[in-house]
Parts: C-alpha cells; sequence; structure tokens
C-alpha cells in the first residue's frame, strides 16, 4: 500500500484540483493564499516539507503572525529552537507576540530546551520523546475554534521518539484538531526521511505544501507549490519566491 502511495505522488497530478470551499483562511502569504483560490479550508491540518534553507520557518510566522492579527489564538509546539528566538523573528515581521502572549492568544510550548539539556524558562516544556505527555499537555492547550496549532518540527518528533510512534502521534492529535475545528500546522525537513515514511505523513494530513532550493545559472533559487489540499481547488504549479526576516516570504517576478 506504502509503495502504491509512493507510485502515486511520482506520476504526477494535474495543474487545478479540488472544488472550492467558502471558509477559507489567509495564510498571511499573498501568492499562496492566489494559490489556494482564497486561502487554506479551515480546519485543516497542514504538513509543510521543504529543503533546509528554503525559508520553511518563515512560512509558520507568517501564518502565526496573520491568526494573531485576526485575533485567533495560537498554540506553537517548538521542538527545534528557543521560543524566545521564534519570539524575536515573529516581531521582525512587525508583530508584537508579547503583547499577544500577555493576552492569552499565543501559547509556547517548549520541546528544544530539554532536548538539548537546557533549563526552560517557559510556561510548559516538554521532552519530545515523551508523546503521552505532549499529547495530554495538547489536548489542554488547544486554541478555540478556527485557531492554530504549529508542530514544528516533526522532523525532530521522528528522531527522538521515532517513526512509527510519531505518526501515530500525528494521527491522533490531527483527530482531535479537527474535532475541535482547529486548523493543525506541521513542519517537515526534506531528504531526512524514505519516502515511503513520507507518504506516510502526507497521508495523514489534509494538505501539503511543499518548499525546495533549485540551482540555475549557478544561483540558488527558492520555489514552492501545493502539493494537495483536500476541499479546495488549488495550483499545483511551482512560484519561484524569495524571503527575509522583515518582509518574511513574498512572490519574485
Amino acid at each position: 500500500e506504502i509503495q502504491r502511495l509512493v507510485t502515486a505522488r511520482l506520476t504526477g497530478e494535474p495543474k487545478y484540483k479540488g472544488k472550492i470551499l467558502e471558509n477559507k483562511l489567509s495564510t498571511g502569504i499573498d501568492f499562496v493564499d492566489e494559490l489556494l483560490q482564497g486561502g487554506i479550508p479551515s480546519p485543516s491540518t497542514i504538513l509543510l516539507m521543504g529543503d533546509p534553507g528554503s525559508g520553511r520557518e518563515l512560512f509558520i510566522y507568517q501564518m502565526v503572525a496573520e491568526f494573531l492579527r485576526e485575533g485567533r489564538g495560537v498554540t506553537y509546539v517548538s521542538t527545534d529552537d528557543f521560543p524566545s528566538r521564534i519570539r524575536e523573528a515573529i516581531i521582525k515581521l512587525g508583530v508584537d507576540v508579547e503583547h499577544y502572549e500577555a493576552d492569552g492568544k499565543i501559547v509556547f510550548v517548549d520541546c528544544y530546551s530539554k532536548l538539548v539539556g537546557s533549563e526552560s524558562g517557559e510556561k510548559y516544556a516538554v521532552d519530545p520523546s515523551n508523546l503521552v505527555e505532549q499529547a495530554i499537555l495538547l489536548s489542554k492547550l488547544l486554541p478555540e475554534n478556527n485557531g492554530l496549532l504549529v508542530l514544528d518540527s516533526a522532523t525532530t518528533l521522528f528522531q527522538s521518539a521515532g517513526v512509527k510512534s510519531s505518526i501515530e502521534f500525528l494521527r491522533r492529535i490531527t483527530a482531535r484538531v479537527r474535532k475541535s475545528e482547529v486548523n493543525f500546522l506541521v513542519s517537515l525537513a526534506n531528504g531526512v526521511f524514505h519516502p515511503a515514511i513520507v507518504v506516510a505523513a502526507q497521508e495523514v494530513v489534509d494538505g501539503v505544501i511543499e518548499t525546495k532550493i533549485v540551482e540555475e545559472l549557478g544561483t540558488l533559487k527558492t520555489q514552492l507549490r501545493i502539493l494537495k489540499m483536500r476541499n479546495a481547488k488549488y495550483d499545483t504549479s511551482w512560484v519561484a519566491y524569495s524571503f527575509s526576516p522583515e518582509r518574511g516570504i513574498f512572490k519574485t517576478s
């Protein structure tokens, strides 16, 4: 079955897929919203896959910033960096994270400090290999309807807790957020795991957005596409983009 799914991924898809739903939310990135013909269907579970150095983190920060601006709650589970550094990155995009945090609109769960043997200064800190503790905590910290749960990233989760257990964890969290009508954004690095594992992760989620780095005439370029998006009409074309800490991700001509 897994081999069949891998083969299906490699045979390609038509440029446009799906049907349009009216209940959509902006990602905070204009050209991505255009590819999705208005934004992501809400609620959705989305896997954001990307090459290292392709600005994948900025995509997450922009989406978090957009949800906060719109008054929606965010729960951010960080396994790859200290929450303090994530706050700084979002502030560079023009959003006062600490203000929203004081209002209870965003909550950080630190799964990085224990991984690197550091003392956490966060209210919530969990060992990323302890999936049971994570599941219990996240069930208490899920944002309200149309909010956003972020797992940044599943790469570290798979490496620390094991692939099979992590896939099942994602499946259970996905079921929980669907029931609660919460959006779920999961990050995964390209080229780390076997294609069959990647396909297994893709099958759990509603949508897959992919970023990559390509070399053209000796220069590295970044591109993005929508690989799949359930209950939405979308363009599967690769689109060139650039990014910076202050502007985030933006389309290049």
